[in-house]
């Protein structure tokens, strides 16, 4: 049974599904699921497909993506659970979600199509509808990061009204708008490189286990990484601080400080590695 009630105190309608409430919040996890569910399939072609671009199996690339994108939308859905209701209606975030959710799919498919034909999906100006395509790619990458600086400015404004502690609220407040502005810099100066690589032999092939980083030269793809997953980590630390510091609300933030300088500054070290043309480890 689904019905539609209006309040007031609220900026869009709210939805009960059998007696429980449904945010637009929720499509991130829908679109995650989705995602996610495309990664069995993903793994199938690679154990099944005999074909190599850039010197590793074609499908390892989207398989990254595909992991890598359904963990940053179930992460922004988890982040919107904590918000009050009012929160979770406001209409800029419902604008966010949906902009989110379609620049993610959009991103999947181009990147899963691109290794089917066993072309680049990134750098790749061979023709100009394959420029436009790079280019709707960044409007798309940059679309899916802008949901993280807006609910990281809300937990530093809305401290109080939101669920968790104290560490967890400033865990997100810091990981998320921090993930969004190093990610935004890194992704911005690997697009204007026109690829990831700063020197060695240009191929992922004898890349590090996993991450397939090049272990023979400069590598931008370790510091986006590690500017990214500030997004979970240092939640995870704020969290970890709660736990740590019950009642303590200075206290419980300090996990949060340390891990936001490990994190910052091991993405800003190994950006200025690669540009130097060091590759972030080799392991022979």
């Amino acid at each position: 049974r689904k019905k539609l009630y209006s309040d007031p105190n609220y900026l869009t309608p709210i939805i009960m599904i059998n007696g429980e409430k449904r945010f637009p919040d929720r499509r991130w996890m829908q679109t995650a699921l989705l995602i996610a569910a495309m990664v069995p399939v993903t793994t199938l072609a690679l154990y099944l497909e005999q074909r190599t671009f850039n010197g590793i199996n074609l499908w390892i690339k989207p398989l990254k993506f595909q992991t890598s994108t359904a963990i940053h939308l179930l992460t922004l859905y988890l982040v919107a659970t904590l918000m009050t209701d009012v929160a979770r209606r406001k209409k800029l975030l419902i604008g966010l979600v949906w902009l989110s959710a379609i620049a993610s799919l959009f991103e999947i498919f181009i990147i899963t199509l691109r290794a089917s034909q066993a072309t680049a999906s990134h750098y790749n100006f061979s023709t100009p509808m394959d420029s436009l395509i790079y280019a709707l790619m960044g409007i798309g990458a940059v679309s899916m990061l802008l949901p993280a600086c807006y609910l990281g400015v809300r937990f530093f404004r809305n401290k109080d009204g939101f669920k968790g502690g104290t560490g967890l609220h400033f865990g997100i407040a810091i990981g998320f708008v921090g993930a969004f502005v190093l990610t935004l810099l890194f992704a911005g100066y690997m697009s204007s490189s026109g690829s990831h690589w700063t020197s060695g032999q240009g191929t992922d092939a004898g890349g590090l286990l996993l991450t397939g980083w090049s272990q023979t030269g400069g590598d931008l793809r370790p510091a986006h990484f590690f500017a990214l997953h500030m997004m979970q980590v240092l939640p995870i630390a704020g969290l970890f601080g709660d736990t740590l510091f019950k009642g303590d609300t200075q206290k419980a933030k300090w996990p949060v400080w340390i891990t936001l300088l490990l994190m910052a500054g091991l993405s800003i070290f190994t950006f200025m590695q690669a540009l130097n043309g060091k590759a972030f480890m080799v392991l022979g």
